[in-house]
């Protein structure tokens, strides 16, 4: 269940927060919670830590948002 791993990830993301690849797990268990802001913010923190994921994901949610 994906509210599940949003705190599973929301846990380690604490513990490593510089870690992209843990904010991208973060935001697409946010996504699939239709939780939308915190997955744009956790996709953003991403790039930001160097993902080459984030770019598509960040697209993905503002097309669903319309932003």
């Amino acid at each position: 269940n994906y509210a599940k791993a949003v705190q599973y990830y929301e846990l380690a993301v604490g513990q490593s927060g510089r870690n992209a690849e843990l904010r991208i797990a973060l935001g697409d268990a946010y996504l699939k919670t239709l939780a939308y802001d915190e997955a744009l913010e956790q996709y953003k923190a991403a790039k930001d830590h160097g993902s080459l994921k984030a770019d598509s994901r960040i697209a993905r949610v503002e097309k669903r948002t319309g932003g």
